[in-house]
């Protein structure tokens, strides 16, 4: 239960993050910099979740690429359903 709140936390802030940044197509605006502020914070959560859930070494490169993966996955949305023309 633990692993899926720290998958959720990831996805959910690392979506916070990537809307929050200028260059960004998958919203039509910019998000707000609260919510990129709760992103780094939901990022954190999701540290403590995989933190308690398996050893420190494990947790710090599940985390991480996790993260990696979602933020290098999340322009490839636009394409499917671009919410504004270039």
């Amino acid at each position: 239960m633990v692993v899926f709140l720290a998958l959720i936390f990831e996805v959910i802030g690392c979506l916070f993050l990537y809307g929050s940044n200028k260059n960004q197509r998958l919203f039509a605006a910019q998000l707000t910099l609260t919510l990129r502020y709760a992103g780094y914070i939901l990022n954190l959560a999701a540290l403590v979740c995989w933190l308690n859930t398996v050893s420190i070494a494990a947790a710090i490169c599940i985390w991480t690429l996790s993260i990696m993966v979602v933020l290098g996955a999340l322009p490839f949305f636009s394409l499917i359903h671009p919410a504004r023309e270039a």
